[in-house]
């Protein structure tokens, strides 16, 4: 049994179940400071590198209040909780291989510390760094940080950094990032923060935690299954424990839903509905809620919605898009036997190579000192991103600051400033931004972009100075 005490929580792991309750503040006589002269202290560790261990940056912040964001890819990270003024420390820990990337972390000490130290974990592919600073997965948004509460924090990117315009996952094709990224980069990140944290306070950490949801609840799995020794406590929420499988369902799932079956907006629309109709009273209550998913699946069947007697349109569907239904109902198996002897049973017939179409997804261009680009995704606060980068922009001539002319239909255009953050712009002004995905979006501060441009997944827009 491992017992974590991070505050808010204390989290009780048994095997890979992991419980969580609420917990005091820890209390301040263990506190450690910085020394009298923070600033000089801080600033000593840009020398404390050693070995592959570099030192690129150390420097105390201001403090900051807390703020929320218009518009982000989830609530939380709407949230930017009121940080204390603290010592941040970049660094980097270089590869054995030479053509691997460096793994890239930011170490958070408070200048006063409780003695315990949290290692915040990742999402996705990883690729971006993880600073530390934030909120822990499902936190109340309006409670207090761990570096708030005098933790050391930290983060990486686990040996690699996404690029626009280039997979995700192309990192992998190196195997040393692939090992990073599966493990190694968090206990090497894990290693060099005691080291620095010793080297700021004079001590190691009393008890240390490592935190993550998804991805990041993985790696906290992993810590505790390759490194058990290494934290005094891991919560690990909604861990992606089958990267294989996920990756080839999403995959088929793709696969499944090309060409004609692809299933239009309006018939998800319609799907969704019959699967209510099918499936939300079998509980007693008719409340837009299917308790039973698994006995849904056998319930409900999307051959009745197939289009009859020349019918078309939304209100039916052709026979591709129930065939595709069906197979995203039906598990995922493979038709051969695994490299570790795992065989499962032929769910279809194989697919012949040569038969696949390599798609491209359309690119932004630049003509006549325009940018021209493609809505590519449009998220539930109805920020805009285009599948364009920061970098597109330079032929244009738009400086950050400057006002751009965002063209819709060739005959109207919105002025929209180009800015860093939401906080540049009044409430309700237009603005053009990098995101967290470092893609271009638009959005309208406490406010639609979707909505005030009339706009959709593929519409194309043209961007210029005004």
């Amino acid at each position: 049994m491992m017992t974590n005490l991070i505050a808010p929580w204390v989290c009780t792991a048994i095997a890979t179940v992991f419980m969580c309750s609420a917990l005091p503040t820890v209390a301040a006589a263990a506190d450690r400071g910085l020394g009298a002269d923070a600033v000089a202290a801080c600033a000593a560790l840009s020398g404390a590198g050693t070995g592959a261990t570099k030192i690129d940056a150390a420097a105390l912040t201001e403090p900051k209040p807390l703020t929320v964001a218009a518009g982000g890819p989830t609530p939380t990270a709407r949230i930017n909780p009121a940080t204390p003024q603290f010592c941040r420390v970049l660094g980097h820990i270089d590869p054995t291989d030479p053509k691997a990337p460096p793994i890239r972390f930011q170490l958070n000490l408070p200048l006063q510390w409780n003695g315990r130290s949290v290692q915040y974990g990742g999402g996705g592919f990883n690729g971006v760094l993880i600073t530390g600073v934030g909120l822990p997965p499902a936190a109340p948004f309006d409670s207090a940080s761990p570096l708030a509460k005098g933790f050391a924090t930290y983060g990486t990117d686990s040996g690699h950094e996404t690029r626009p315009g280039e997979p995700p996952q192309l990192f992998a094709a190196n195997d040393e990032a692939f090992v990073n990224f599966a493990h190694a980069s968090y206990k090497k990140v894990r290693d060099a923060a005691v080291m620095l944290i010793e080297r700021a306070y004079g001590a190691k950490p009393e008890k240390m935690y490592y935190l993550g949801s998804s991805e990041g609840g993985r790696e906290g799995l992993t810590m505790a299954q390759r490194y058990p020794n290494d934290f005094d406590g891991i919560f690990a929420r909604v861990p992606v424990i089958n990267w294989v499988g996920l990756q080839h369902a999403g995959t088929r799932a793709g696969l499944a839903t090309m060409g004609d079956s692809w299933i239009r907006p309006a018939q998800v629309n319609l799907v969704h509905d019959a699967v209510l109709a099918a499936c939300d009273a079998q509980d007693g209550i008719a409340d837009a809620l299917v308790e039973d998913a698994v006995g849904c699946k056998a319930r409900f069947d999307p051959a009745k919605l197939l289009c009859v007697n020349g019918a078309g349109g939304d209100q039916c569907l052709g026979e591709a898009q129930v065939a595709a239904i069906r197979a995203l109902q039906s598990p995922y198996r493979f038709s051969f036997a695994l490299a570790n002897g795992v065989t499962v049973p032929e769910v279809g017939d194989p697919l012949d190579p040569a038969e696949l179409v390599a798609l491209e997804l359309p690119r932004a261009r630049f003509a006549d000192g325009t940018l021209i680009a493609h809505v590519r995704y449009v998220d539930g606060f109805g920020n805009v991103q285009l599948n364009a980068g920061h970098e597109d922009l330079a032929d244009t001539g738009l400086k950050l600051g400057r006002v751009a002319l965002v063209e819709l239909d060739g005959d109207r255009a919105l002025a929209a400033q180009y800015a860093r953050t939401f906080a540049d712009v009044a409430r309700g002004d237009l603005l053009l931004y990098e995101d967290a995905a470092r893609r271009l979006s638009v959005a309208v501060s406490h406010g639609d972009a979707a909505d005030r441009l009339g706009v959709d997944i593929d519409d194309e827009l043209r961007i210029r100075p005004e």
